[in-house]
């Protein structure tokens, strides 16, 4: 956003403060929003605002031509993304990647994730929090997730990153 990619048209920015929880509001509204920053602390501290459930939400809440940004580079969250149905790519500042971008629209990605980092999701590091009624306290939602980690067959981050370097 700060290099210019989804600036309106006219300069003018419309913000509304709501003094509630971002589930809640969106549950309740019907409007639809341009761009979503997403700064909700850690997944660890404020699991409820990380769910696949959650981004859902803010899939049905977004124009076809918005975008989500947060600072968060976890394969946890980009996966989640990517199973709420959101193209994902990286967002930059200069080189460095400074988190996640994610659209309705392809077009919106400029900077696609290489597939190396595409793979980090299909590992243990990608399995997402869950809250299908958004009636889990963030204990609730964390504790399951330590048990679908732990149930879990798909490989381990660091076993996978360690097979990469093996086959380049």
């Amino acid at each position: 956003l700060k290099n210019g990619v989804k600036w309106p048209k006219n300069g003018i920015f419309d913000i509304n403060l709501f003094s509630m929880s971002a589930v809640d509001f969106l549950l309740t509204s019907e409007k639809t929003y341009d761009v979503v920053f997403l700064d909700a602390f850690t997944p660890a501290k404020c699991p409820k605002l990380w769910t696949l459930d959650f981004f859902k939400l803010i899939y049905n809440h977004l124009s076809n031509d918005g975008i989500v940004l947060t600072y968060s580079n976890s394969a946890q969250v980009r996966n989640a993304f990517l199973n709420a149905g959101f193209y994902i790519g990286k967002n930059l500042s200069g080189d460095k990647s400074c988190g996640t971008i994610a659209s309705k629209s392809e077009s919106l990605i400029k900077h696609k994730f290489s597939d190396y980092e595409m793979g980090l999701l299909n590992t243990r590091a990608g399995i997402y929090f869950n809250d299908k009624n958004f009636s889990l306290s963030d204990d609730e939602i964390i504790s399951q997730h330590k048990i679908d980690v732990e149930n879990s067959n798909l490989i381990s981050s660091s076993k996978y990153i360690k097979n990469y370097k093996n086959i380049s």
